[in-house]
């Protein structure tokens, strides 16, 4: 049998200390139930960190996270002192590319387990992309499109480690 209280369930909290632990106690288990779904899509968002030879290794992308977004430095390795001689901005046409921040804005989307909504800076011809990337048999599928992502193009990554 269940007695009901006619009083403000206020005052029946501040005279219950029971009443108060246990309602605590609640709001600690939702508090962590709330972020245990965000922590783990921030994990599997994680993967994505680290060092990433391009196609041809001829370059190395260094993911790193910014608050919700994934960005990567630029590592030319067949190029190491190349400069950005197509930006369009004429101040930056002298600007060494080692270390600049060539990939930015991507956002995991863990329903879908991919990067998307993402900006790629493409120094070959001046231009910025959209992109998006995902990981698949732990390498990373990288696209860069104009547009909509049916017009674009798409490389397999490998992780830097794997490679001597």
């Amino acid at each position: 049998m269940v007695m009901r209280h006619s009083c403000d369930m206020r005052q029946l909290y501040k005279r219950c200390p029971a009443r108060r632990s246990a309602c605590s106690l609640r709001m600690v288990l939702l508090a962590i139930a709330v972020s245990i779904p965000v922590s783990l899509a921030a994990h599997e968002g994680d993967s994505l960190l680290g060092k990433w030879c391009t196609e041809k290794c001829e370059a190395v992308f260094d993911f790193y996270v910014d608050g919700n977004e994934y960005s990567a430095r630029l590592y030319p390795k067949k190029y190491p002192d190349i400069i950005d001689s197509l930006n369009p901005v004429d101040s930056l046409k002298s600007r060494k590319l080692a270390g600049k921040t060539t990939i930015y804005g991507l956002v995991y989307n863990a329903a879908k387990k991919q990067w998307e909504n993402g900006r790629v800076y493409n120094p070959s011809d001046g231009k910025t992309y959209k992109c998006n990337c995902r990981l698949r048999d732990g390498d990373l599928v990288f696209r860069g499109y104009l547009g909509i992502s049916l017009l674009g193009q798409s490389q397999i990554w490998i992780r830097a480690a794997k490679n001597p």
